[in-house]
Formats: C-alpha cells, structure tokens, sequence
C-alpha cells in the first residue's frame, strides 16, 4: 500500500536487548570418607574377658529362671485355692438344697 501525502514513515525504536541471566551452577557437596576402624588384635587378655563376661550371663540367667519358677509356684498356689473355694460354695449350695427339700 503506499502512503498518502503528509504521512512519515514511522521510525524504528531500537530496542535494548535484555540480558540473559546466567543460571548459577550448584556445587557439589563432597562425600566424607569414613574412617576405617583399626583392627584390634585378639589377645590371650580378650579371650579370659570374653569367658568371664559370658559366665556371668550364664549365672544372671540362672537366678532369673528360679525367679521365674517362684512366680509360677504362686500361681500354681493362688489357683488351687480358687479351685478350693468354688468347691466349697458349691458343697454348701447342695447342702442347703438338700435341707430345703
């Protein structure tokens, strides 16, 4: 199309370019190294250590099974008295059954 009389050709703004941002790059964190256990060497010392340690286990076990038994004992008592009352109460029902008749 061409242009009337009196009309200007419009100028071109320049446009500023914007800046791109640079991403910023992550750093990497470092892996710390584990630090290897030194191996102990196994004494004769270590040896009598290790047999004491597992007597007294075996003693320890030893009281705590009688413990146990104790507590079984009571039971064993509590429930043949229970055993021994029920009894009763019912004698005494059929007791005073038999005399109500």
């Amino acid at each position: 199309t061409k242009r009337e009389d009196g009309e200007k050709k419009k100028k071109k703004k320049n446009k500023k370019k914007k800046k791109k941002k640079k991403k910023k790059k992550k750093k990497k964190k470092k892996k710390k190294k584990k630090k290897k256990k030194k191996k102990k060497s196994i004494t004769s010392e270590m040896i009598d250590k290790k047999k004491a340690e597992e007597e007294d286990k075996d003693d320890k076990t030893g009281d705590n099974n009688k413990h146990l038994l104790g507590h079984q004992a009571t039971w064993d008592i509590h429930y043949a008295l229970t055993l021994i009352h029920t009894n009763m109460h019912i004698y005494q029902r059929m007791h005073t059954n038999v005399h109500c008749l």
